[in-house]
């Protein structure tokens, strides 16, 4: 119950102004030179996701419904990274239109050499 009295879970009465929702990245002496290049090559490559894709909630068999997600879901914890992962779920992504699904096609072409050297040793996908 201690965790939903304040934003970041403290007890009451800790002044908690100065955290942030950066924790992983750790604090003090040990904070990561590279937090906001990480963060802002996450906003960038989002926005970049939601200019060039829909995405839409897959559509049940049955009911011929949108299949809900559930954005509160949890699964188990991931101890490399000391954080819940969300459950799996399932939905369409499709290209916002077909200027975008051209420059999809280019772009892709363009960076295929850059890493096929990485591929030598991947298995085929199924």
């Amino acid at each position: 119950k201690r965790f939903l009295l304040s934003e970041h879970g403290t007890k009451p009465g800790v002044d908690s102004k100065d955290w942030r929702a950066s924790i992983p990245f750790g604090s003090g002496r040990r904070l990561c030179p590279n937090m906001n290049l990480v963060n802002t090559s996450l906003a960038f490559t989002i926005a970049t996701l939601v200019w060039v894709f829909d995405f839409t909630a897959t559509i049940d068999p049955v009911t011929k419904t949108p299949i809900p997600v559930d954005i509160d879901a949890y699964g188990e914890v991931c101890t490399m990274a000391a954080s819940t992962l969300p459950r799996p779920f399932t939905c369409l992504i499709s290209p916002r239109s077909e200027a975008k699904a051209r420059l999809i096609r280019e772009r892709f072409t363009d960076a295929t050499p850059a890493f096929s050297k990485y591929e030598l040793f991947l298995t085929k996908e199924k």
